[in-house]
């Protein structure tokens, strides 16, 4: 309304709109994550939170974990990083959580994440199941592995939903959601739930990129 006027002059908070993230905050029990307003960041897309997580954690020739195929849109960020691809086989049931679990043994350098898309894959369209989840998150755990989970596509779904995000019941998930697939791909407005302890130094390369979205 006019009345906030004076506060629209300037740059609002890094961390974006308000009653923006609210909505956001309210918006993901659905895919039954209980975040707060506080710990969403606004991105320009949910590829915005893949460059900002890969600007913080990599460096040159770092290892990282991904999904065989995957989106070509994350490998195009990744590649700027020039990091090194750990593949992992999917199937019908998602991520194959056992030859991850055994491909991880036979790595000299442990990979600084492991970046998938458990619901709607792409390109591949596949699910993760119940049993596959829970595996992973146990993996995840004890492997101490920090998951980037991109979840563009989990409200979409006819008949059966997808299962509960990864972030639902793991808080150490850096999560991403997309309004670019629910509502128009060129709004460009996605968002990021990260670890607590990582959130003030996202922000901290957020503002070095675009200051405020």
């Amino acid at each position: 309304s006019w009345t906030d006027a004076p506060g629209n002059l300037g740059y609002g908070e890094l961390a974006g709109f308000p009653p923006l993230r609210e909505l956001i905050s309210s918006r993901m029990g659905v895919r039954g994550i209980s975040a707060g307003p506080g710990e969403i960041m606004v991105t320009n897309g949910s590829q915005q939170g893949i460059d900002l997580i890969a600007r913080l954690m990599l460096d040159a020739g770092d290892p990282i974990l991904v999904e065989g195929p995957t989106y070509i849109g994350a490998m195009q960020t990744f590649d700027a990083y020039e990091v090194e691809y750990v593949v992992i086989p999917m199937d019908d049931d998602g991520i194959d959580v056992a030859a991850l679990d055994a491909r991880l043994d036979t790595l000299e350098r442990k990979p600084k994440l492991l970046y998938t898309i458990p619901a709607f894959q792409n390109p591949t369209g596949a699910s993760i199941t119940p049993a596959r989840r829970e595996a992973l998150l146990e993996l995840a755990i004890r492997r101490r592995l920090l998951v980037l989970e991109d979840d563009p596509y989990g409200e979409l779904w006819f008949g059966q939903p997808p299962v509960p995000a990864l972030r639902a019941d793991h808080p150490s998930v850096v999560y991403l959601g997309s309004f670019s697939k629910t509502i128009a791909p060129g709004l460009r407005v996605g968002w990021m739930v990260p670890p607590p302890e990582l959130l003030d130094l996202l922000l901290m390369a957020k503002e070095g990129t675009d200051i405020h979205g």
